[in-house]
């Protein structure tokens, strides 16, 4: 991918995958925070859709069996988050990162990023943008 890029995704920057459903979104994600984790880098996913268990045992059958490893070194954090309990998406997700990375995080990785929290494209925009300046 770095090579298709020229580079990779540079650092500090935003970068989005968009694509339909069964595209491969999320499993690029776990691959992207794997090969983050494997240059030891600290990552933060946050799923809207997986719990830790769900996505554990996805990466497990991909052969992937070391996430576990990461997780209990604690270069690893998953959380799974309801839409339900956002009431105001942008900001509510901005704190519940803020409280959620102690550590020095390199990467924080949201998955997906078309819950239905977020009801437009427009909304869609506005909230990222608004997380990622109180970040």
């Amino acid at each position: 991918m770095d090579d298709l890029m020229g580079g990779g995704f540079r650092e500090n920057t935003i970068n989005a995958i968009r694509g339909g459903t069964g595209v491969g979104k999320t499993t690029f994600a776990l691959q992207y925070t794997l090969y983050s984790l494997n240059r030891g880098e600290k990552v933060l996913f946050i799923s809207f859709e997986m719990s830790e268990k769900q996505i554990l045992r996805d990466c497990m059958d991909m052969g992937w069996g070391e996430i576990k490893d990461h997780i209990e070194k604690e270069n690893l954090k998953i959380i799974h988050i309801f839409g339900e309990d956002l009431t105001f998406p942008s900001l509510d997700l901005a704190e519940m990162i803020r409280t959620s990375i102690p550590y020095n995080c390199h990467k924080i990785v949201i998955d997906p990023l078309t819950h239905p929290t977020f009801y437009t494209e427009k909304e869609i925009r506005k909230s990222l943008s608004t997380i990622f300046q109180e970040l």
